[in-house]
């Protein structure tokens, strides 16, 4: 496979945090500073009687030692102390260690990491958090795979379902994240991606279609400059194009994108994206009174509890339990029966004020006192 290079790389480390239990959130970005430079290697670790293989950053192209290389780090939170905003001077070391040889054939191949460790340390202490206040994110996983199947020269390093990953950080708290997930892109990524795409969630939520329609616009562009790496980008602009459009009084094209979202991530083998696209698809159809919403609800539902993807369990759940009340009464109360039970999972897991604060949630509270 030979030495791997990297053009602007970029992480995304996903997890979903109460009390947004629906949505998926990007804790930070990096891109490496000099682009130019080829500061991943790829080493080949097979022998006579086994295979293998390590990923492991360098301090110079022509160096074989692992180190660290330096990057802007940007922490993709909407609220955060002056000398955290923007980007940050940082250090990024990775490595990975493979005991399994390569899958697929010629420019498709897929390669098993049974191990590694993502570290993100600032160059200098920052005012606020805890322990050193320098590690700004570290990521330690078991299982995960090095996808070069996108025929084009491109690379991802990425999580998958056996992932088991875990968050430190001075900055962050970790305490109540779930559905963990991560991407690191050979093939150059844009910081800019996820707080455009962050404040066209904002302004859908606050309900301004023009800002909404700007960011997403900015969003897009970026989008399109890359290429299959991009997956996710992909995917996740399609549920924001179906937020729009849902603003927008446009249910029929907010289902197009919803369905576009679920044809991509099922390209890519992502069931949890799946399932969160066929939210979004059954909540459209839903709106615009297609007769296929009950199925498309039930399908999201089925797929996310297989996975215990819990913010989607109820919410789907919910949703179908309501639309069957009076067509297919045993059924309705099943799914309400269990939305409720997915509520009340995902309550025991918060801290108290927190936990209140999820109960009273007017849907939530809602569905346990219907």
């Amino acid at each position: 496979m030979g030495r791997l290079g990297i053009v602007a790389g970029s992480v995304l480390l996903l997890g979903t945090a109460a009390p947004a239990f629906a949505d998926s959130v990007t804790f930070g970005q990096f891109s490496q500073k000099s682009v130019s430079q080829r500061l991943f290697r790829y080493k080949n670790l097979d022998t006579a009687n086994s295979a293998g293989a390590e990923i492991y950053t360098t301090t110079t192209p022509s160096s074989t030692v692992s180190g660290s290389i330096p990057v802007y780090y940007i922490m993709s939170q909407f609220v955060l102390p002056a000398d955290l905003q923007g980007l940050q001077d940082a250090h990024l070391t990775v490595d990975f260690l493979s005991t399994s040889g390569t899958t697929g054939s010629g420019a498709s191949r897929v390669q098993m990491f049974g191990s590694g460790t993502i570290t993100i340390t600032r160059d200098t202490a920052a005012l606020e958090g805890w322990n050193s206040r320098t590690n700004l994110l570290t990521v330690t996983f078991t299982d995960a795979e090095l996808d070069a199947s996108q025929n084009n020269g491109s690379f991802t390093f990425k999580s998958n379902d056996d992932s088991t990953i875990t968050y430190s950080s001075d900055f962050l708290d970790f305490a109540n994240v779930f559905a963990k997930d991560f991407s690191l892109s050979f093939s150059g990524a844009d910081p800019e991606f996820d707080a455009n795409l962050g404040l066209a969630s904002d302004a859908v939520g606050q309900q301004d279609l023009d800002a909404a329609r700007a960011s997403y616009a900015r969003a897009e562009e970026l989008v399109a400059a890359h290429d299959a790496g991009w997956w996710r980008q992909r995917v996740r602009l399609e549920w924001a194009r179906a937020e729009i459009a849902l603003l927008a009084d446009d249910p029929d094209e907010a289902a197009v994108a919803a369905a576009s979202s679920v044809e991509q991530a099922e390209l890519a083998r992502a069931p949890r994206h799946v399932a969160k696209g066929l939210l979004f698809q059954g909540v459209a159809e839903l709106s615009s009174g297609k007769p296929e919403a009950p199925a498309t609800l039930r399908r999201a539902a089925t797929l996310a509890e297989g996975l215990a993807a819990l913010p989607v369990v109820w919410q789907a759940r919910a949703l179908l339990g309501a639309l069957l009340v009076g067509t297919a009464a045993d059924e309705s109360a099943r799914s309400l029966a269990t939305a409720r039970s997915a509520v009340l999972t995902i309550a025991a897991d918060l801290p108290a004020d927190l936990r209140e604060e999820w109960l009273a949630r007017p849907n939530v509270s809602a569905l346990l006192e219907g």
